[in-house]
């Protein structure tokens, strides 16, 4: 290619091929000449629309993966090297690509030519030596009118760290929430305490194994199909703790009666607190935990029936001393009466 002056100054963007001829017995060569003005112009105006393009757009060879016919300028950014530095085959794109994914991205540029569309991801270790990701996307491009024959292959190359990083992230939350999750349950399900979910009008949603015991369900599904106020022995005292909840945010440790559906008569404290949804506000359920104190509140009536027992046995103790002595003192009376006689 090279630049033509005409008389009036105008320059033109010619392309000259030259091949060699028999003529008259002897080689000739013959030459023809293309102007490319246009063309030339198209091309730049389409380089200049590449460059703005965060994206890297290259074309390799064929038959040499390592051989770059075309670059945009995106590789700076990507890759921390200028464009020049590949057009020119200082570097190539393998030498950037992270040790562990360099067999699998030469075997993908490989099958390219047969596989004619495919994308594959991989790490790449840029000039200041941070790891990064790329979606590498690449298409077989044929020769106009070339009968088949392959022109190139077009690979756009583009930065997915962020999207990967968040999406490692997110796996890694999801695994983690499992794994609470998984132990929530596990503290939940194990509770000596009952732990139950009732909606606003007082419908079981939820409520563990020691809380099905404690109200004296036979199973899950009888208590879900229950209400909690059928289990108030002073209805009274759920308006309290509602009032409390509403008030306050929370109600701790708080002494009540509940009753089983046999009408078993059970002493327990409840602390709960309410559940609102997060966008209107609005209360979606009461979340409990009731704790048992009956078999405390009897052990302590019985200690202090013992304490009041001790203490009349110390007095029927002493009268029957004093009963003893009393008796004793009046016998030797009687033995000096006896002898006198």
């Amino acid at each position: 290619e090279f630049t033509l002056v005409d008389r009036l100054e105008k320059e033109y963007t010619i392309e000259m091929k030259v091949r060699t001829i028999p003529f008259d017995g002897e080689i000739a060569i013959l030459g023809s000449l293309t102007d490319i003005t246009e063309r030339r112009k198209t091309r730049r105006k389409l380089e200049k629309i590449l460059d703005t393009i965060p994206e890297i757009i290259a074309t390799v060879s064929p038959t040499d993966s390592t051989s770059i016919l075309t670059i945009n300028n995106a590789t700076e950014k990507l890759y921390g090297i200028p464009a020049e530095e590949f057009r020119s085959h200082v570097f190539n794109l393998f030498d950037l690509i992270h040790p562990e994914d360099v067999e699998k991205v030469i075997e993908f540029y490989k099958k390219m030519p047969e596989k004619e569309f495919d994308a594959i991801e991989y790490r790449i270790v840029s000039a200041d030596g941070q790891t990064k990701w790329v979606k590498d996307e690449a298409e077989v491009t044929y020769r106009e009118n070339g009968l088949g024959k392959i022109e190139n292959i077009l690979h756009v190359i583009r930065d997915v760290t962020e999207r990967k990083n968040t999406l490692e992230e997110l796996t890694m939350t999801m695994e983690n929430l499992r794994v609470s999750e998984a132990r929530y349950r596990e503290i939940i399900e194990t509770s000596s305490d009952g732990i139950y979910v009732v909606t606003p009008e007082g419908n079981f949603r939820q409520i563990n194994p020691a809380g099905i015991r404690m109200f004296g369900f036979t199973s899950l599904e009888e208590a879900l199909r229950s209400n909690i106020k059928n289990h108030y022995v002073d209805l009274k005292q759920r308006e309290t703790i509602i009032d409390r909840i509403r008030r306050e945010g929370e109600i701790t440790g708080y002494h009540l009666k509940i009753k089983t559906p046999l009408g078993d008569i059970r002493d327990v404290t409840i602390s709960a607190g309410a559940k609102k949804n997060k966008k209107t506000g609005e209360l979606e359920c009461y979340q409990v935990i009731i704790h048992d104190i009956t078999c405390t509140l009897q052990e302590t009536e019985l200690e202090a029936y013992r304490k009041t027992m001790g203490g009349f046995a110390d007095r029927l103790n002493n009268l029957a001393a004093t009963y003893d002595m009393d008796f004793g003192l009046m016998g030797e009376y009687m033995k000096e009466i006896a002898k006198s006689m």
